[in-house]
């Protein structure tokens, strides 16, 4: 009994002073206003437009700051770098993985991983080529470490 009670006192306040606010919430013609139609789609349009062309400013702004998040990339501009043709590369990327570097590109800074004594198995038969790519990478460095 108590629970119907409570009902009827919701619905009797309900229909008071909530249903003329509930009135100015209802359409008082049937049609589309247009003119409000256009303008929120317009918004969109707009707000859409804006949103697309502050993410292609942000990006080219990005374009200058690219960084190396790949192993294999810095190796590659390492080499292009220092003017390296694909043997060469070839060469390069066979003595980081006879070393047991999973960065080939450290190849670039330990002028010692060219010496002969640190060569194995087949590698040694290709001294006269590192000899050359260790004095192509390091120069006068190469002669003063020996």
């Amino acid at each position: 009994m108590k629970a119907w009670g409570l009902t009827t006192w919701w619905v009797l306040l309900a229909s008071g002073p909530f249903e003329a606010m509930g009135r100015q919430f209802r359409a008082k013609r049937g049609g589309v206003d247009y003119g409000e139609l256009t303008a929120i789609v317009v918004t969109f349009v707009l707000i859409g437009v804006a949103g697309w062309g502050l993410s292609r400013w942000l990006a080219r702004r990005e374009e200058g700051k690219r960084r190396f998040f790949s192993r294999g990339r810095l190796f590659r501009a390492l080499c292009k770098a220092h003017g390296l043709e694909r043997p060469d590369r070839w060469l390069l990327r066979r003595l980081a993985r006879a070393h047991g570097l999973k960065d080939p590109g450290r190849i670039f800074l330990e002028p010692d991983r060219f010496d002969a004594g640190r060569l194995r198995g087949p590698l040694r038969g290709r001294q006269a080529d590192f000899d050359r790519l260790r004095q192509h990478l390091f120069g006068d460095i190469a002669k003063a470490d020996r």
